[in-house]
């Protein structure tokens, strides 16, 4: 399971943490594409899993020396 961070006003989320819980809703919000008995086609799940995988290396992509407003995140297929 994925851990969520929460701040604090002394310790305000970094951008990786800020990124990582977007990241998290994003992806739940989406697994229902690439269950097992979803309605999309095989081509619109590959699509998704595409999408998905973006969203997983996100983090990978920035530091917490950038600034979140300065992230881009994938676009839904």
């Amino acid at each position: 399971m994925s851990k969520i961070f929460a701040p604090t006003p002394e310790n305000p989320l970094t951008t990786t943490q800020k990124i990582r819980n977007l990241r998290l809703f994003m992806l739940q919000d989406c697994d229902w594409t690439v269950a097992v008995d979803s309605p999309l086609s095989d081509s619109k799940k590959a699509e998704w899993v595409t999408y998905r995988q973006a969203l997983r290396d996100l983090p990978s992509s920035y530091t917490d020396d950038d600034n979140y407003n300065d992230v881009t995140f994938p676009t839904e297929p």
